[in-house]
């Protein structure tokens, strides 16, 4: 997967950078370099980009991330917010 289509998925999901990143558990840096082709994803990080995007597409993503936080040691701020969309006050 190239630059190209990945901010096409993320474009197509409408996520922010930090939100593919939460996502996808890698770092900011890791990310910003796959857009700019400063580096190459590798099997496993294309396979995780498709199968975010799959959950996104069935609805699934936001309970995967709930289930994720569980285990994780890291703290997700979850739901995310589409474009446009207000936050609940």
């Amino acid at each position: 997967m190239d630059k190209v289509e990945l901010s096409k998925i993320q474009f197509e999901m409408e996520f922010e950078d930090h939100e593919m990143c939460l996502a996808l558990n890698i770092s900011a840096r890791t990310y910003d370099k796959w857009l700019l082709g400063e580096r190459k994803m590798t099997g496993a990080n294309h396979t995780a980009v498709l199968a975010v995007q799959f959950l996104e597409e069935c609805g699934l993503l936001e309970a995967f991330m709930d289930f994720k936080a569980k285990y994780d040691k890291d703290v997700f701020v979850w739901p995310i917010h589409r474009r446009g969309e207000k936050e609940n006050a």
